[in-house]
């Protein structure tokens, strides 16, 4: 009955091996495109933002810091650094957020979504049938879902 054991050991060393202590600065600028895809809750209908960056880290629970600010027909974010967890899941992956922009009246908003030096005005547009994201230009951003159906 020597198998199991040494099964048992292998298996604790390497669930030890997937976490290390990250010794290494946890706040570095933003140095990727944010890749920025959007979806529509149930009830209640908020909209979503789900943002990850195109450059993998070294360790996959990396958090993109944001900022957002709102007006009455407008939205501003700001993607303002990275952030490593003291606990490094390790295994190569992006930095990730997830932006509540909260829930829309149907009409048209400014929107503004920023990385570092990089400003992106656009609009958010709600129709009963759907969300739109506008933008001119795309600098240090993608928006993967232009056109979200409600």
């Amino acid at each position: 009955m020597k198998y199991p054991k040494i099964i048992s050991l292998i298996f604790l060393m390497l669930m030890a091996a997937c976490d290390r202590e990250d010794e290494s600065s946890n706040i570095s600028p933003v140095d990727s495109v944010i890749l920025i895809s959007a979806i529509e809750t149930s009830a209640p209908k908020e909209i979503i933002l789900n943002c990850r960056t195109k450059k993998e880290y070294q360790c996959y629970n990396y958090k993109i810091v944001t900022s957002k600010r709102t007006g009455q027909k407008s939205v501003e974010i700001n993607f303002e650094s990275i952030k490593g967890e003291r606990l490094c899941a390790t295994a190569l992956g992006p930095a990730t957020a997830m932006i509540n922009l909260g829930e829309f009246a149907i009409g048209e908003y400014s929107l503004s979504l920023n990385v570092m030096e990089s400003q992106n005005e656009g609009r958010l547009i709600i129709t009963p049938t759907e969300i739109k994201f506008e933008f001119d230009n795309q600098n240090g951003i993608e928006i993967l879902t232009p056109i979200v159906q409600r």
